[in-house]
């Protein structure tokens, strides 16, 4: 195997004003992914089903249950919040 690096190519060189900067490419466009994963609510709540469930079953060791314990409530009270929270619609905007 040979030690040689591939070369990456360097920002182009902008001229403003006299001086000389690296910037990146004005013409070049970040591409957005299509298929973003989305997660919702009723996600979270399948989730904290989820979770106590496998608590309940005895899934989890003793050690471990302090973490799902107060992850569970974590989940909870952002659930209730949510829920609270009257969502705006565009009559209200």
């Amino acid at each position: 195997m040979s030690n040689t690096r591939k070369k990456t190519a360097a920002p182009k060189e902008v001229e403003t004003s006299g001086a000389v900067t690296n910037a990146p490419s004005s013409d070049h466009v970040p591409e957005t992914p299509t298929n973003v994963p989305q997660l919702g609510l009723a996600d979270l709540n399948a989730l904290q089903q989820i979770a106590e469930v496998a608590v309940q079953r005895g899934a989890y060791r003793v050690e471990e249950l302090e973490v799902v314990g107060r992850t569970i409530s974590k989940l909870k009270n952002f659930l209730a919040h949510v829920a609270a929270t009257p969502t705006a619609t565009p009559e209200q905007k």
